[in-house]
């Protein structure tokens, strides 16, 4: 079957939603999951720690025997390493300061910490009743709640963009006037799949003057791939251009990208 089908004249035109529409809409998909699969797997343990801290903790005093600083990509982290006596054992711990309470210890500061009686190499400082009052599970549950916020966010906004652009080509490939358009420039520019096209076109319709337009990710004449070159040739030897009647300066090249014509 020829690439791409004829454009028909009358409207409206049977549309449905093209190859590529479906790709991006299930990658988007896929890795919005995983990312936030990735953040929970990070996360989420930190929550039920600083919940089992806060629930059944138990208080006890710990002599500092390491104090140290970490560079974060700019972000100076105060690290305080410490051991204490449980029963017959001792057991160590690290947690971060803040700089102020950093600056106040010393090797052999003793500090208040919190140990899980069922998991007893699990513990964290308890500065300030930090750990025993839920402050550090709070914490936690806030940045689990942001990233996943903002994860939401990205993916819904992209979501609305990609609805709205599909709404509109399907109102142009429905209802669309076509008349024949002039390619008046190519620019092309690098990407991380390679050299792609951008094309500038104008048209001209009776009674309403001439438009321009431009579209980009086009391929280049180079392209390897059987459905581009089909794809470029369409768009470079014999350009249509899509309008709405009532306001030709909504227009695109056909073929479009998210619909295609029902076969």
């Amino acid at each position: 079957m020829a690439y791409p089908p004829q454009l028909p004249s009358a409207t409206p035109r049977a549309v449905e939603s093209s190859l590529f529409h479906l790709v991006v809409l299930i990658t988007l998909s896929v890795v919005c999951a995983f990312v936030w699969l990735i953040v929970s797997w990070i996360i989420v343990p930190d929550i039920i720690q600083q919940k089992n801290l806060r629930d059944r903790g138990v208080e006890e005093t710990a002599e500092v025997t390491g104090l140290h600083l970490e560079n974060h990509k700019g972000s100076i982290h105060h690290h305080v390493t410490y051991a204490f006596h449980v029963k017959d054992g001792f057991y160590t711990g690290e947690s971060v300061v803040s700089e102020k309470d950093y600056l106040k210890l010393n090797i052999g500061s003793k500090i208040d910490i919190v140990y899980d009686p069922t998991k007893l190499e699990t513990s964290q400082q308890n500065i300030e009743n930090y750990t025993q009052s839920g402050q550090g599970y709070k914490k936690y549950i806030s940045i689990f709640l942001a990233i996943s916020a903002i994860i939401a966010g990205a993916y819904v906004a992209v979501m609305l963009h990609m609805l709205r652009s599909r709404q509109f080509e399907m109102r142009l490939l429905m209802w669309g006037a076509q008349t024949t358009a002039k390619i008046t420039r190519e620019t092309q520019y690098e990407t991380r799949q390679g050299k792609r096209s951008k094309i500038t076109y104008e048209f001209s319709v009776p009674g309403h003057g001439t438009f321009i337009g431009t579209r980009d990710d086009i391929p280049t004449e180079d392209s390897p791939h059987s459905f581009e070159a089909a794809l470029r040739k369409a768009l470079i030897e014999s350009p249509i251009a899509l309008y709405q009647p009532d306001d030709p300066r909504k227009n695109a090249l056909y073929p479009l990208t998210e619909v295609s014509l029902r076969q």
